[in-house]
């Protein structure tokens, strides 16, 4: 007798729970959402996108940290010629209509 009125009871507890709970926020906004933005005041002194303004150069001091990404080093003399490096060519005593001068960069096949 007790077991069948202890699976009754979990039986209406599982209904009370499946059907009496129903989705619903515990804490409902107070306050509705502004659908847009509020548009800044007109004598404000922020750059925006459309009102950008020109920042005074700025001076490297303590404690600033700088991070230098070199892309590639020259080493010290004698220098040889290596993939993707750009020579300054200028050939003299070249035709007037086929002038051969320039930055040229040597390719991965040299």
């Amino acid at each position: 007798m007790v077991l069948r009125s202890q699976a009754l009871n979990g039986w209406i507890l599982a209904f009370i729970l499946a059907f009496g709970g129903g989705c619903q926020a515990f804490l409902a906004p107070q306050e509705t959402q502004p659908v847009s933005p509020p548009d800044p005041q007109p004598t404000s002194d922020v750059p925006r996108e459309l009102a950008k303004v020109s920042l005074p150069p700025y001076v490297i001091e303590p404690p600033d940290i700088l991070l230098i990404d070199v892309v590639k080093v020259v080493p010290k003399p004698p220098h040889f010629i290596g993939t993707f490096d750009v020579l300054s060519v200028n050939v003299v005593g070249t035709l007037l209509d086929q002038p051969i001068t320039g930055p040229v960069q040597v390719g991965p096949n040299g």
